[in-house]
């Protein structure tokens, strides 16, 4: 051995030069601090179809979301705005003869199983109040 391979020459080639010359202790330093720093995905708003659309108020077509009936078209057709799969958050126009608002329809019956994001959703015909969507399988 050479006296280069060995004592503190040794070290500086090959720990200390690597570390500091590869930018290792400044990725360990961000990332010591931004281990938190990560933030979550926010979730999904959802009216962000309502938002997308440009219909005005009263005019929404079946099948796209809306906030209040009164979005929805008006009669002959007179619309509701129903929950819709997959969590009954968003909610949907749909036609007077429909059960069950459905994105992209005018509307389905009650327990009709519907296949929508991977999975199988089913309105039951509800006992009192407004039909809610639930996942079969």
């Amino acid at each position: 051995m050479t006296n280069d391979d060995k004592g503190y020459k040794w070290w500086i080639r090959y720990v200390v030069v690597p570390l500091f010359g590869g930018g290792g202790i400044v990725a360990l330093v961000v990332a010591f601090f931004n281990h938190n720093a990560v933030k979550p995905i926010p979730e999904a708003d959802p009216y962000k179809n309502y938002v997308e659309h440009s219909y005005p108020i009263g005019q929404v077509p079946n099948g796209y979301a809306c906030k209040l009936d009164s979005d929805c078209l008006p009669s002959p057709d007179k619309g509701y705005c129903y929950p819709g799969p997959p969590n009954n958050e968003v909610r949907y126009c749909q036609d007077k003869e429909s059960n069950c608002a459905f994105p992209g329809s005018p509307g389905v019956s009650y327990n009709k199983e519907i296949s929508y994001l991977n999975h199988i959703y089913i309105c039951p015909r509800p006992d009192s109040g407004q039909a809610r969507w639930r996942a079969v399988r």
